[in-house]
Order: structure tokens, then sequence, then C-alpha cells
């Protein structure tokens, strides 16, 4: 049976192109959500942090204020409140530096944030515009060059190719041949019109080179010496 051609056309490779795109942009997304839970894992500890020193401060405040009423009640142990009292106030006092660097840490694992988010969103731009100049060319591909491929649904499972753009008299007239691969990956033209006097010479070649680009291009040049 004969083999299946060989040869993507520009459609498959755009399809290819298509789906690499989205397995990278889920990975980007996928990478985005991460990041983000991690960030607002990390947010979460720190604003605890921050209300618990916060409230640790309060209580702080509020036990420094009793200690002073005792002191007016209690001359006898004077000394050992304001020893406690002097505790009390040195941590007080160093709680608003603490809950200064968490917020510091906080604001800028939020910019950190802010600028990855800019810069995958930079990037995926950059892939939209590719593959859309891939659609671009391939419509250049086909309306300009004038070149469409077509797959049969017969049982010789040809590919033509339709040339048109090469009369320029009549720019819609087609100039066509199909090829299908034979057993040991041998080409055979089993269509061509109009006739074009080089095709054996041109077969033969692609034969022993494998290069269809080249005998495609062939082809139309002879197709263009028949105008």
């Amino acid at each position: 049976m004969a083999g299946r051609l060989d040869v993507d056309t520009l459609d498959d490779e755009l399809a290819g192109v298509r789906k690499k795109f989205e397995r990278w942009a889920t990975h980007k997304l996928t990478s985005l959500e991460d990041l983000r839970r991690t960030h607002l894992e990390a947010v979460s500890v720190w604003k605890d942090n921050i209300q618990a020193l916060e409230r640790r401060q309060e209580e702080l405040s509020l036990q420094a204020g009793r200690l002073r009423q005792r002191l007016e009640t209690e001359r006898g142990s004077e000394a050992a409140l304001q020893a406690e009292l002097a505790v009390v106030q040195a941590e007080q006092a160093a709680l608003p530096k603490q809950i200064s660097k968490l917020q510091e840490a906080l604001a800028h694992e939020t910019n950190k944030l802010s600028h990855r988010e800019a810069a995958i969103a930079d990037e995926t731009l950059v892939k939209e515009k590719k593959l859309e100049a891939l659609r671009q060319a391939v419509q250049v591909y086909r309306c300009r060059l004038g070149l469409e491929f077509k797959h049969t649904n017969d049982s010789q499972e040809e590919l033509q190719l339709v040339f048109t753009q090469i009369d320029r008299q009549h720019t819609e007239r087609e100039f066509m041949f199909a090829v299908r691969v034979m057993d040991e990956n041998q080409y055979e033209v089993t269509k061509c019109n109009p006739e074009v006097d080089a095709l054996p010479a041109l077969l033969q070649r692609l034969n022993e080179s494998k290069n269809f680009s080249k005998f495609v291009r062939g082809m139309r040049r002879h197709f263009q010496q028949l105008v």
C-alpha cells in the first residue's frame, strides 16, 4: 500500500505551533498561579505576625498602666516594679521597629510579584505576536504565491498542489499536479494539468534527491513557461 506523503502543509505547521503555544501558555498560567498562591500565603503569615505584634503592643501598654497603678499603692516593692516596668517598656519600644520591618518586607514582596507578573505578560505578548506573524505568513504563501495543498480522500492518498497567480492575464487560472508516495519511498505524479514536458526529468531528480520543495519550485517554473 502506498505510504502516506511525508509533506506537512503550512496549516499543519501552524497547528503544531499553536499546540506548543497552548502548552507553553498553560505552563505559564500554572506558574503564575503558583507564584500568586505562594505570595498570598507569605502575605497571610506576615499579616498574622503584624497583628500578633500589635496585640502584644496593646497588652504591654495595658500591663504598663497596671504597673504604674501598683507603684502608687505598693511603695514597698517600688524598685522591683520599676525594673519590671523597664523590661516591659523596652519590649514595647522595640515592637514598632519589628512591625516596620515586616511591613517593608510585605511591600517588597508585593512589588516583586507585580514585576514578575508584568514580565510574564510581556513574554506572553511576544509569543502571541510570533504566532500572528506565522498566520500572516501562511496567508501570504497561499494568496500571493498562489499555492494550495489538497489531500484527496480516495484510496490513492494523493496530495494535490494547485497553483494560481501564474497567468497574469488570468490570475485565477489553476495549474495543478498530484503526487503520491509509492513503496520504497518513491514519488509518483498521478496528474498534471496542463502537461509539463520536463516532468519525467523533474520526477527522476526528485526520487534521487528527495527534495520535494525544489521539485515544487521546478514545476512552478515550468508552468510559468507554458503561459
